[in-house]
């Protein structure tokens, strides 16, 4: 019992961060979306809103379906096993977002 409440909080974790990283662009400065300057013309047109939105979107799925096997790793036998390869699984996804 206490592995899987472990894995349904690291895959829920693993979603919020997500979300938090795709929402980057809604709060940070107008004048730079995307690591690129942008003239004042274009900071709110609605390309810009656009690919804001499609980078949240994207994020959420993609951090979805990423954490869906923690969900697995938790109805495995051993916590020992689970533990060692949620480690090794979350690393990898933390090197694949960042």
């Amino acid at each position: 019992m206490k592995m899987m409440l472990f894995s349904w909080f690291m895959a829920g974790l693993l979603v919020l961060i997500g979300v938090i990283n795709g929402m980057t662009p809604f709060y940070g400065r107008k004048t730079s979306q995307f690591g690129i300057s942008l003239p004042n013309g274009f900071q709110n047109s609605g390309k810009i809103r656009t690919l804001k939105f499609r980078f949240l979107s994207l994020n959420i799925v993609a951090v979805v379906i990423l954490a869906l096997p923690f969900l697995w790793l938790g109805n495995s036998a051993s916590s020992e096993t689970m533990a060692k390869w949620s480690a090794v699984y979350l690393m990898l996804i933390c090197l694949f977002i960042f």
